[in-house]
């Protein structure tokens, strides 16, 4: 049904605009960017748009139409977008600056973890995932033995079954975000474009287990391969074995950083100036 919404939505959004008058409209992409991206090139308001994963969406592909600047988080993405050569801008992925700001000191007094023994978090999304939180429980007892874990289950999710020393389990975070972040060696998460950008912003070891195709458009898949190459950081499906999922554990926690965050520039201020330009 979502096809007969679109030409409501560029109604309203027409209106919306023409009352509103921007000098220029940033889009980040998703459906509900379309509509708005089309009535402000009706209304001659330029578009800037920005595509965070390798491969664009459905929605920002047809948003690129009306996009006087398209900004791209990676050099690999003009592979899919070389008709539009000379509108790309490689900017990268803006990281929340606030993650920067993470204090190891509330990190360990917020989890009540030691300091002694090294932490791995996990996170599952903003819903949580179902498969990763029943691998980490079937591993829970042999992750205790090496490490202290932190894990983000999702809302709706707590299992409050489960209470061992060193485990600590939340549905999300949000202030704590950053210190949690500050305290972790290693990270397993999803493969979502935010998500990777901000751990390696912060120089993190990471293990990455994307959607697959039958949860997702696959975007997730062509993330993790790319970060892969990049960082040397694993991918497992959800099907990964209790005991290859261990050894991947051991040897990745342990990895030397291949990156560092002060060689680290947000793309925040590269995409305000392209927004400036446009402007002017």
């Amino acid at each position: 049904m979502d096809i007969f919404k679109v030409p409501v939505g560029v109604i309203q959004s027409y209106f919306i605009l023409k009352r509103f008058k921007p000098d220029v409209l940033f889009s980040k992409g998703g459906f509900v960017s379309l509509p708005p991206s089309i009535a402000a090139y009706l209304l001659k308001i330029p578009v800037v748009s920005h595509e965070s994963d390798l491969e664009p969406g459905l929605a920002n592909k047809m948003v690129f139409r009306f996009s006087r600047k398209i900004c791209v988080s990676y050099p690999e993405t003009k592979e899919f977008l070389k008709q539009y050569s000379g509108r790309i801008i490689v900017t990268g992925n803006p990281v929340r600056e606030e993650i920067f700001k993470g204090s190891k000191e509330e990190g360990y007094k917020f989890t009540g973890l030691k300091k002694t023994k090294k932490i791995v978090l996990i996170i599952g999304g903003s819903q949580g995932s179902s498969n990763m939180n029943g691998l980490i429980k079937r591993n829970l007892s042999e992750l205790l033995k090496k490490y202290q874990i932190v894990h983000l289950v999702g809302k709706g999710k707590l299992d409050f079954s489960v209470y061992k020393d060193g485990y600590k389990q939340y549905e999300f975070l949000n202030e704590q975000f950053k210190d949690v972040y500050a305290i972790s060696d290693l990270i397993i998460c999803r493969a979502g474009a935010n998500t990777l950008g901000e751990i390696a912003a912060l120089s993190k070891n990471a293990i990455l287990m994307p959607l697959g195709l039958e949860q997702s458009r696959g975007d997730q898949i062509q993330n993790a391969r790319l970060f892969s190459k990049k960082y040397g950081w694993p991918v497992l499906d959800d099907a990964v074995s209790n005991e290859d999922f261990m050894r991947v554990v051991n040897l990745t926690i342990n990895l030397s950083e291949t990156h560092r965050k002060e060689n680290f520039i947000n793309p925040t201020k590269l995409i305000s100036d392209v927004i400036m330009s446009v402007i002017k």
